[in-house]
């Protein structure tokens, strides 16, 4: 494009130049030549007057034909014309009133220019008086300044093609020395670059844009790493969608969510990470301008989906997805909602029986003797009760998962034996005997917590168990565990009831639980307690065997101080 241009400006600047020094040439030249013609014109004139006033008019029949160019005329003084080498004298009119004629007659040579009457042209005359009285009249026509421009048409064209072929050579060759530089700035640093004065400025401008978009890059850098940082460490999945719902950020979280095979799924639709038309319903209304939420199932998992459009200039650009995942949530109302109604069903029992008895005493239908039996089975249930009430206090301040209770060292040993020393006069009234057995080791754990736990799976143990029967705990510690292992002697659990045993409210013998008082919560009480320490619960009973439970707390939460046991803990009963 600049080589066109500076190849035009040069071409219309020469043909402007040529045709310009061509007319005033012209002008110079028809100038010059208009002069010339008149010397010339005078000098033939004087000779040929000289020949006339020696020779006489015969002298006119010895000049060469000259009626191409100059016209002779003889007029003698009263204007008459008696000679004209071009017309026929009777043809001519008078010539007294010509201005040359006149001159000649007064002072012997006289000369003018005007249109002629005869040719019409524009003509140069001379005139000169004669000895004997008349005079010779010389005339030439002026040149045609437009034949003559005219006449050099040709050879201005091979001057105009001429200088065409030069101005593409300069052209080129100019616009070379302008663009080459230009194209080899170093645009990096554009101030050490070596260029023309002219365009310094605009450098300069060039440098300060440049260093701008550097710091605005810089800053759309840090900005742009700070948001991936956010969202990369987000536990919420999110995704930015553009208006065709096609995918412009993912994080790894909706990734997770998603299942999402590794693979760039920028650029792409949302629906090749999961097709349903829940998902599409909410996106499509996103992009029609109306915020939406809703709660998805993926893969056995509960997720809200919060699906708000991104608008700029009053026109919908995208949305953006924020998908939390509320399956504990929602697991633990329907826990919740178990547990309200197992709650229900399990105190209406007791209260319906202290009703029933209260009922019975207060309509006088018991005979004085029997009143004590009677009170004693409303104290019984009320007693009951008040345990099951415990329980559910326990539990609930447990499902916070951050029990307002402080973590301390503590000796496992020490504590079982002292939980073992509780649960003695029960055991003896059920004739079961306790054994203590093993090598203590410490936890990182919560006191409290751990004596309910031990306690609770020992209440069940001596409460299920045979007169008789044993009640075995042993202590041990390997590479990755502490171990506490609570065997009994009594009914033991079918195979199929074992996964249930942990739940809420749930009891393998319900008559034989509800005789010894048991809640069915003792369990599920342990279960919670040993999700707090990071420990896990086996299990391992069979029918008319036996029970036995073990808690394995793991490495991490094993205290790193290694205390020696006191004599005489081993084998204690």
């Amino acid at each position: 494009m600049i080589k066109r241009k500076i190849f035009t400006n040069l071409f219309l600047l020469s043909i402007l130049s040529i045709l310009l020094t061509s007319l005033l040439i012209s002008l110079l030249y028809f100038n010059n030549s208009t002069e010339t013609m008149k010397v010339n014109l005078r000098n033939n004139a004087n000779f040929i007057a000289d020949l006339l006033n020696v020779d006489g008019y015969s002298v006119l029949e010895k000049i060469p034909n000259r009626a191409k160019t100059d016209r002779i005329t003889i007029v003698d003084p009263s204007g008459k014309a008696l000679y004209d080498n071009r017309k026929s004298v009777s043809n001519l009119t008078d010539h007294s009133s010509r201005s040359e004629i006149i001159q000649a007659l007064e002072k012997g040579i006289g000369e003018s220019r005007r249109i002629s009457d005869t040719t019409s042209k524009d003509t140069f005359y001379y005139a000169i008086k004669l000895k004997d009285g008349n005079i010779f009249r010389v005339s030439r026509d002026y040149p045609d300044f437009i034949k003559s421009f005219l006449a050099s048409i040709p050879l201005l064209a091979l001057i105009a093609i001429f200088v065409t072929m030069i101005s593409l050579f300069l052209a080129r060759r100019q616009s070379n020395a302008i663009v080459d530089p230009l194209n080899n700035l170093d645009l990096e640093q554009p101030m050490a670059n070596n260029i023309y004065d002219e365009i310094a400025p605009l450098i300069s401008r060039i440098s300060d844009q440049q260093n701008q978009i550097k710091l605005h890059m810089t800053e759309l850098q840090e900005k742009q790493t700070e948001f991936n940082s956010v969202v990369s460490n987000m536990k919420e999945g999110l995704i930015l969608l553009n208006q065709n719902a096609n995918i412009l950020t993912i994080n790894e979280s909706a990734r997770s969510i998603f299942a999402a095979e590794p693979g760039n799924y920028l650029g792409r639709k949302i629906f090749v990470l999961h097709r349903s038309s829940a998902l599409q319903n909410l996106i499509e209304s996103a992009l029609e301008g109306n915020p939406r939420e809703d709660v998805l199932t993926i893969d056995g998992h509960h997720y809200q989906f919060l699906v708000n459009p991104v608008s700029a200039e009053d026109k919908i650009k995208g949305v953006v997805l924020i998908i939390l995942d509320i399956t504990d949530k929602e697991e633990a109302e329907a826990r919740r909602r178990e547990f309200t109604g197992n709650v229900s069903h399990e105190l209406k029992t007791p209260l319906t029986s202290i009703r029933g008895y209260a009922e019975i005493i207060h309509n006088g239908l018991v005979k004085s003797e029997d009143i004590p039996s009677f009170s004693g089975r409303i104290y019984s249930e009320a007693d009951r009760m008040l345990t099951m009430v415990n329980d559910i206090m326990t539990l609930s301040h447990l499902d916070e998962d951050l029990p307002d209770l402080r973590t301390e060292t503590v000796d496992l040993l020490p504590v079982i034996q002292d939980v073992s020393e509780r649960m003695k006069p029960m055991a003896a009234g059920n004739q079961i005997r306790l054994i203590v057995d093993g090598e203590n080791f410490q936890i990182k754990g919560i006191r409290q917590l751990i004596d309910e736990m031990i306690f609770n799976i020992l209440d069940n143990a001596i409460k299920y168990n045979r007169p008789g029967g044993s009640v075995r705990i042993m202590l041990n510690s390997d590479a990755n565990y502490g171990k506490v292992r609570i065997t009994d002697t009594g009914i033991g659990i079918a195979r199929e009831e074992q996964e249930r045993v942990f739940e809420r409210f749930y009891r393998v013998d319900k008559s034989h639980s509800r005789d010894s008082g048991g809640t069915g919560l003792g369990l599920s009480i342990v279960k919670h307690i040993a999700k707090i320490h990071r420990a896990k619960l086996e299990l391992d009973s069979q029918v008319d065997i036996g029970t036995s439970i073990t808690i394995l707390f793991p490495k991490e939460q094993l205290a790193s101080v290694d205390i020696s046991l006191e004599p005489g803990l081993e084998g204690s009963e």
